[in-house]
């Protein structure tokens, strides 16, 4: 597959479809600032009415929506007014399209995110679906110039095709058609390095490459994704901590949880939900480490001399190779403040390695309770009991424990649980601090018969609010739940 250059046309061509760079970038500017202007109306009519929902329809609600936004501007901007005479400028305009958006797609990598109220994960997500709808449109201009070669049997293809303007364009384009492959899910989840890696040489492609390919027709747009690359790379290289060891290493198996505790040279402050970046060591001298990635884990302790972290398996950290770390001086949280102030009721869900996200949101309303018409409720799911270690490590009171080895079936009932609701209701805090954990053996939990009982207890919908964090498949399950029950639902999915 090629990215032909289109020679031939005249200069005056390439003038006219400046306009539509021009109108990209627009486009691109009114988003960003309609992302902080939506957000910070919600923010504010959120606090105001005490309501979750408050100014929440100024918001576009989810991933697909705003993703529709792009494609549809892409589509009509390209097609517009096309016809036998001009279709050759149509499929050059794909290209500049595809290209002007670029700074945009990188702004939202950005972490953390630049915007306020805005959650990182979340510009992520529409980061990597439209990386790839860009990719889709530099194959449509690729196809389209091909096609005009080809039919046109006075041009050479092949002569095209290996003049060197053109020649960096087919490079490009077939870095970007294996880039759509190896951003599979499965792909990228056995060889994550290296998808990672070729994701990082693809862009550069994307932004070097190209303006010599445009024979310098979007140098603008390219200097200004240099320099948004230049500072994602000073923050790479030069915002972390090197040379750290880790102060305890406590582990029941490569295959099991583990805690880490790493020091905390920067005395953070901590916030539930935030992150923590980290790196295998790499020398700043050697440059192929500034493209490798780092790994984001949820911090679920932290004091002034260590931060804990819950990982699972051996892929970062190995009790039996030692190793120094790289982390960033940045933490990144992904959860707005406007819940820990306005939520009465929570209920979280958290599987394996997922409790480093749900037990920190737990810990903080148990101890700020003010607006809780009931205390807050965690159900930890894990494989086996040689994980429950982690309750005392990590000081953990008050909650309960699904150990799903065994049977299979669910040990919880929907009936048995409503029978108990008016109990819980009438808890006190100091009550729940003294309880013990209750930990129940032999499958995984009925999460709707896990739930329901809980969100019934409080009247307001708009600060219920569903926690969940761990696996896909559960988060997803958690998410539909509170969709069914028009409560609030807050996630994180623990995924490559």
């Amino acid at each position: 597959m090629v990215i032909p250059r289109h020679e031939g046309h005249h200069h005056h061509d390439h003038s006219k479809d400046k306009k539509w760079g021009y109108l990209t970038l627009l486009l691109s500017i009114l988003y960003l600032v309609y992302l902080y202007v939506s957000n910070y109306i919600h923010s504010i009519k959120w606090l105001k009415s005490g309501r979750s929902t408050g100014g929440k329809n100024w918001v576009l609600p989810g991933l697909w929506l705003r993703l529709l936004v792009f494609v549809a501007f892409s589509i009509v901007i390209c097609l517009w007014g096309i016809d036998k005479e001009t279709f050759k400028s149509n499929f050059r305009r794909f290209g500049r399209v595809a290209y002007c958006l670029v700074p945009l797609n990188i702004f939202l990598t950005f972490k953390p995110a630049v915007i306020t109220g805005t959650n990182y994960l979340d510009l992520l997500g529409l980061h990597k679906w439209l990386s790839r709808w860009l990719m889709v449109m530099a194959i449509v201009h690729s196809v389209g110039f091909t096609v005009v070669w080809i039919v046109n049997q006075e041009v050479s293809t092949w002569s095209k095709l290996f003049q060197f303007n053109n020649l960096l364009g087919a490079i490009t384009c077939n870095f970007s058609i294996l880039l759509l492959v190896v951003s599979t899910k499965p792909i990228r989840r056995i060889m994550y390095q290296f998808f990672y890696l070729f994701h990082n040489v693809t862009m550069w492609l994307w932004v070097f490459a190209i303006i010599y390919h445009s024979r310098w027709e979007v140098t603008s747009y390219g200097a200004l994704c240099g320099l948004l690359l230049a500072y994602q790379l000073y923050q790479r290289v030069f915002c972390v901590v090197r040379n750290l060891t880790p102060l305890n290493f406590l582990t029941n198996g490569e295959h099991n949880l583990s805690l880490i505790r790493l020091p905390n040279p920067n005395k953070f402050s901590f916030e539930p939900g935030s992150h923590l970046r980290v790196y295998k060591n790499h020398s700043i001298s050697k440059f192929w480490n500034w493209f490798l990635p780092s790994h984001p884990y949820s911090i679920v302790a932290m004091d002034m001399t260590s931060i804990s972290l819950v990982v699972k398996g051996y892929n970062m950290f190995n009790p039996h190779v030692p190793q120094q770390y790289t982390i960033s001086t940045k933490l990144y949280n992904s959860i707005h403040p406007n819940i820990f102030k306005t939520a009465e009721n929570v209920v979280i869900v958290c599987g394996g390695s997922g409790i480093s996200f749900g037990l920190p949101i737990y810990q903080h309303f148990l101890q700020n309770s003010g607006n809780l018409d009931l205390v807050p409720y965690l159900c930890w799911i894990v494989r086996s009991d040689s994980e429950l270690y982690l309750l005392d490590e990590l000081k953990v009171k008050g909650i309960e424990v699904f150990v799903t080895t065994g049977s299979g079936e669910s040990v919880f009932n929907l009936e048995e649980e409503m029978l108990l609701a008016d109990e819980i209701e009438l808890e006190s805090l100091e009550q729940t601090e003294e309880k013990e954990n209750k930990v129940h053996r032999g499958g995984r939990p009925d999460l709707r018969g896990l739930i329901a009982p809980k969100m019934a207890s409080t009247m307001d919908k708009a600060n219920k609010w569903v926690v969940s964090c761990g696996p896909e498949g559960l988060v997803a399950e958690c998410n539909k739940i509170a969709k069914q029950m028009k409560v609030q639902s807050l996630s994180e999915v623990y995924s490559m």
